[in-house]
């Protein structure tokens, strides 16, 4: 009897034995589950790095120096793998993306936006392929600092609107013989080949159509002025464009009363449509230099009287003002420009 416990007892022990091996092996098996699950995750993570790194998007968050530069003066041939090819060749394989931006119509706009791999070499490119030749043209290459620019669409800052531009003291200018086709998209990218814009906006009349003329806002003085420079009686849809320093406040208003301007600086503006705001006056007259003030005439009960005083910085504005926009339309009137001479 005794041997035979001893025997249950042994048989009991190695089936005991038996039943926890299992469970010693179930960590190891988990383990290596969870192992295999990491490496998954990891490669997921890597792959949408990838992605975000050719779609343009910064790593590391927004502000300091810029991995984009802009690629300005592009031969109307020139693919986006060309100028890849080309950024490769020169600033060592070092290239993530490059985009040649292109219109509605599918046709190349003359340039293209280059991310690098890193800042310094988005400044290598700057200083080594600046001025230099690609494709039978003289390309410039410069820092790309500007929000949403990287592929196509309706991005970057813009709009329209009535009012005047209030960008800070230097950074505006005003643009003016716009064809009435032309979009915010449009003018900025005519605008940014000078340097980085941050704003533009075509202003409309009340009907939301375009009145012909744009306020650009750049990100540093010397490229608005660049812009005055180089821009001025340039071709823009066909038509030759004005571009000069914007430095108006949006001052205007209805009276009748009398007024303390300098003599030379005012005109007087008659035959207006009497629905005639004076913000649509301004943004009309504004085609001859910068406009101060811009008054619309009332009678005692608060009516046009269909003519307005209109005051510029400069005399010599006042003067283009008498000589180009007599005899132009306005709210569907022929306007008359002549010197105001009121004591």
């Amino acid at each position: 009897m005794i041997k035979a416990r001893q025997s249950e007892k042994k048989e009991a022990s190695k089936k005991g034995k038996d039943k926890r091996t299992p469970i010693k092996s179930t960590p190891k098996k988990k383990s290596q589950h969870d192992s295999a699950k990491k490496a998954i995750g990891s490669g997921k993570a890597k792959r949408s790095a990838n992605m975000a790194s050719r779609r343009g998007l910064s790593q590391g968050g927004g502000g300091g120096a810029s991995h984009k530069v802009y690629v300005g003066n592009l031969s109307y041939e020139t693919s986006w793998q060309d100028l890849e090819d080309f950024m490769n060749e020169q600033i060592r394989g070092s290239v993530r993306h490059a985009d040649v931006m292109k219109g509605p119509d599918g046709r190349s706009k003359g340039y293209g936006i280059v991310e690098f791999a890193s800042v310094k070499d988005a400044k290598e490119a700057c200083r080594k392929l600046n001025d230099s030749e690609f494709m039978g043209r003289t390309i410039y290459v410069r820092e790309d600092r500007e929000e949403g620019t990287s592929t196509g669409g309706n991005s970057g800052g813009g709009g329209s609107g009535s009012g005047s531009g209030s960008g800070s003291s230097g950074l505006s200018v005003f643009v003016g013989n716009l064809p009435f086709e032309t979009s915010w998209q449009d003018l900025k990218d005519f605008m940014r080949t000078v340097g980085n814009v941050d704003k533009a906006n075509i202003l409309e009349g009340p009907d939301g159509r375009s009145k012909g003329c744009g306020i650009v806002t750049f990100q540093h003085p010397k490229d608005a002025q660049r812009a005055i420079r180089q821009l001025n009686d340039s071709m823009l849809k066909g038509r030759p464009i004005q571009v000069r320093e914007d430095r108006e406040e949006d001052a205007g208003g209805k009276g009748g009363g009398k007024h303390s301007t300098p003599s030379g600086l005012s005109v007087f503006v008659g035959n207006l449509p009497y629905d005639l705001r004076w913000q649509d006056l301004k943004d009309h007259m504004r085609r001859a230099g910068n406009v101060d003030k811009a008054n619309v005439m009332e009678t005692p009960d608060g009516r046009s009287k269909g003519c307005a005083i209109v005051v510029y910085q400069h005399p010599k504005d006042a003067q283009r003002a008498i000589r180009e926009l007599t005899g132009s339309t306005l709210g569907g009137r022929e306007i008359f420009v002549k010197e105001d001479q009121r004591p």
